[in-house]
């Protein structure tokens, strides 16, 4: 996975919550939430 952080300005760290599905071979999907904290 990749992503472009946001511009943080007057912030010092923000929270992103990502939302992973993920389906295994047998058709079974599952989900997650992720959260990554970008730090300036």
């Amino acid at each position: 996975m990749s992503f472009i952080a946001p511009k943080l300005k007057e912030l010092k760290k923000a929270q992103l919550i990502f939302e992973f599905a993920v389906t295994d071979n047998k058709g079974e999907t599952s989900t997650r939430p992720i959260s990554v904290t970008v730090v300036k």
